[in-house]
Order: C-alpha cells, then structure tokens, then sequence
C-alpha cells in the first residue's frame, strides 16, 4: 500500500522517544527556567516553590517533581509544564505523566 515505507521509520522513531531519558542536571535548569518565565501561582498567600524534578521512568516518560506544597500545584500550571517538556526535548505523540511529590522540610519536629 501507500506509504508503508514510511511506516517503520516513524515507528522506530516513536519507540526512540518512549524509551528516551532525560538526565536531571538538564531537566533542573529547564525547571528553572521555565518557572522564571512563568512563576507557580500562589498557594494561601505564598508562592509554590518547586524544589527539583527527575525522570523516575519510561514507558511512558514520567517525571516527578519535588515541592513543600507539591499537591497544591494547579493543573492549568502542570500542563504548561507538560507542553513544555513536550516542546524543549522534542516528545511529540507520547502521553507524559508529571507527578508531584510532597517534600518533608527536615526541620520541622514532627
């Protein structure tokens, strides 16, 4: 049939991009640069810091980032960050989980 030469490659390259890994150096100064662009909306008077984010796997690629108030985060806010991962390291056609982890502040007596 038609076009089925060009059926394998782009196979090929969606299984590149479902297995792809992102190292955490990067993915932290694309963090910061994106919350600079756009900072986190407010949460009970206070800015959401978001501390640090990792690829914690593949299949689909899944990234976990890591604040205080990680809950909180609106998902108007973690879709921005979604489609910007999607366009900075060229994920296109793969669904993208971003999970939000709650980071204990190790000086609070609990």
């Amino acid at each position: 049939g038609k076009g089925v030469d060009k059926l394998l490659p782009a196979v090929a390259k969606m299984h590149a991009i479902w297995n792809k890994r992102i190292g955490t150096a990067k993915l932290n100064e694309w963090l910061s640069g994106m919350t600079e662009r756009h900072p986190p909306p407010l949460s009970q008077g206070r800015r959401i810091k978001l501390r640090y984010m990792t690829q914690v796997a593949t299949r689909p690629p899944t990234f976990a980032v890591f604040s205080p108030k990680g809950q909180e985060l609106p998902g108007a806010y973690a879709r921005y960050l979604i489609n910007g991962l999607r366009d900075d390291f060229d994920l296109p056609g793969v669904p993208i989980r971003l999970r939000m982890r709650r980071r204990s502040n190790p000086y609070v007596d609990e």
